[in-house]
């Protein structure tokens, strides 16, 4: 009867979890698939979007050069003399000549040239031939009247054959009078190098395009181009932006397409669903052979785990009933599964004094080496101040100032981080002012002339005391984020003034300010999409000051973008430091924001 009874126990045991395993395989293995499908999508949508950036960079460089060479061409003087002569003769006609396409003749998707001046029309490939001037009657011509420096659409030059080209042009000044225009320049550019460059980066198997996104024509490129790919190719509330591109659905895919300016150029990669099921379908058959074989593995190894551990069950019954008539059993089992760990845990029972003592001792000892290692940490900052003392001694014996000034400053900063990792939470207000001298002074060496630090501080407030590490992160954002991405030099003002019994502190700058959706990330402490050591958030210090003053206390940031950010902070006047028990690691946790 008894045994009867245990193999019952074995066949349910070993039906229910063959078929949980099932049920749990299906479900994991479709999870596990999707998760992977995604990954595998975002995987290929980055690298899409990294390959047409690197393309777009591509073209981005052929035009800036043909801009580059047509206007070295037009400050040339031969051609200002050229340009000069009422009526040129054949010599003239022929330096003139030589000297475009000795320059040109290094550019491979530069194929020829034309200069316009007066009633002439001269073609580097054939200067005494009307064949160009023929050309400028017809409409890809007639698009660009009246506009400087733009390109046309594409169309056909013969030379030899007749071939597709893109024409720039450019107007001519008189170098001595620059507001005198004295013709203009077209560059043609070789459409098919477009292709050339483009399947460089994106391979002979991929759809791709160059898209004149002011004219509504393709360029060059190898993809289907219908009517609605122009509204495709513009950032919409549908598209993501992702490593410089974006990425828009079409079609049974997406587009991934970076504009270039100014030409307003569009190069676009086209992916779509069936290339993403093509790179799926490896993971795909992976788990259609997985699932069967886990079922059928796992089900055979079940029900062998399942006679494993129905026999120590017996065991284990019997050495429980000898402990409770006051025996010391000591059970052997090796089934490696929780009944092992069972009889583990009943023979642990009967050395549970010893074990309780070992484990005292054990703790004893970890809570030493902790305290060895907090010990060690604070000698470290200790031991890298006196090294940086000797870079001093060494820096002044050398005559170097710059070394020196910069050092000293790391210095201060560094005994500024002493100093709050032992408790102190508030300094004056002219010691932090110190700081961010010293934090300015390191700064002045990257970005030369590039920022000016000024002070307009009440001499009566220099005492006040304020949190630690609250200025120099202010002064960080706004060189980091709002001066140094300016073309132009700028200014971070400093303002400090007591009103009623409130310490009011203003930080702001000149530099190119910011929307308000980073505005808000910075407040809130969501760091940008470049948040990399330099992105720090305002919302450690908003909530530094909450934690110190509770609610009297106002935190504000004002920006417009190209006219800089202003961070407004007031905090009650204190003329003595705030002091926090056991408080040095957690000030210390904030302070490296």
């Amino acid at each position: 009867m008894s045994g009867k009874f245990r193999m019952t126990i074995q066949k349910k045991t070993s039906a229910g979890i063959a078929v949980l395993i099932l049920i749990l395989t299906l479900i994991g293995n479709s999870f596990v698939y999707q998760y992977c499908y995604k990954l595998l999508v975002g995987h290929r949508s980055q690298q899409d979007a990294g390959i047409t950036s690197q393309c777009a960079m591509g073209v981005q460089t052929v035009l800036q050069d043909t801009q580059f060479l047509a206007q070295n061409i037009a400050v040339s003087p031969i051609i200002q003399d050229f340009l000069k002569i009422p009526e040129p003769d054949y010599y003239q006609i022929e330096t003139m000549n030589q000297e475009i396409k000795n320059m040109i003749k290094l550019r491979l998707y530069i194929r020829s040239a034309v200069l316009i001046c007066r009633d002439g029309v001269y073609w580097s490939y054939s200067p005494y031939e009307d064949y160009f001037k023929g050309l400028l009657n017809e409409e890809w011509y007639q698009e660009m009247a009246g506009r400087n420096q733009c390109y046309s659409r594409i169309h056909p030059i013969k030379i030899a054959k007749e071939r597709d080209f893109i024409t720039y042009r450019c107007y001519i000044a008189d170098s001595n009078t620059p507001v005198l225009r004295t013709g203009e320049l077209l560059l043609n550019l070789d459409a098919a190098q477009f292709d050339t460059v483009m399947k460089g980066f994106f391979g002979d198997d991929r759809k791709y395009l160059i898209y004149d996104g002011e004219k509504g024509v393709p360029i060059a490129g190898y993809m289907d181009c219908p009517e609605d790919i122009g509204s495709a190719l513009k950032e919409g509330s549908k598209s993501k932006y992702i490593e410089g591109c974006y990425q828009t659905e079409y079609r049974d895919g997406y587009v991934t397409y970076q504009k270039l300016e100014p030409s307003g150029w569009i190069v676009a990669a086209y992916t779509s669903k069936e290339e993403i099921e093509r790179d799926a379908e490896p993971i795909r058959r992976f788990f259609f052979l997985y699932t069967p074989l886990t079922v059928l593995v796992v089900g055979m190894a079940v029900f062998l785990y399942i006679r494993q551990i129905i026999a120590p069950v017996a065991l284990i019954s019997r050495a429980m009933q000898e402990f409770a008539a006051g025996g010391k059993p000591e059970l052997s089992i090796r089934t490696g599964d929780e009944l092992e760990l069972l009889s583990c845990h009943f023979n642990d029972m009967v050395k549970s004094i010893d074990e309780h003592v070992k484990q005292k001792i054990q703790d004893e000892r970890i809570k030493k080496k902790i305290k060895f290692d907090m010990l060690m940490s604070k000698i470290h900052p200790h031991f890298l101040y006196n090294t940086l003392s000797s870079v001093i001694y060494l820096a002044r014996r050398n005559g170097d100032k710059d070394i020196e000034t910069m050092v000293k400053s790391l210095i201060l900063i560094l005994q500024d981080s002493m100093a709050a990792y032992e408790g102190q939470i508030t300094a004056p207000l002219s010691q932090e002012l110190g700081i961010v001298d010293a934090y300015g002074a390191i700064q002045s060496y990257r970005y030369k002339d590039k920022f000016e630090i000024i002070y307009n501080i009440n001499p009566d407030v220099k005492g006040a005391f304020i949190p630690k590490n609250i200025l120099q992160p202010l002064v960080e954002n706004a060189i980091y984020h709002g001066i140094a991405p300016s073309e132009e030099s700028g200014v971070v003002e400093i303002s400090a003034e007591q009103e009623n019994n409130m310490l009011r502190i203003c930080v702001s700058d000149t530099g190119v300010g910011m929307e308000e959706e980073l505005r808000a990330r910075l407040i809130t402490g969501v760091e940008s999409r470049d948040g990399g050591v330099h992105s720090i958030g305002l919302g450690s210090i908003r909530d530094r000051l909450e934690y110190l003053y509770g609610e009297n206390y106002s935190f504000e940031v004002y920006s417009e973008k190209g006219k800089g950010t202003m961070v407004l902070i007031c905090i009650p006047y204190m003329e003595e430091p705030a002091d926090e028990s056991g408080g040095e690691k957690k000030d210390q946790g904030e302070d490296d924001v």
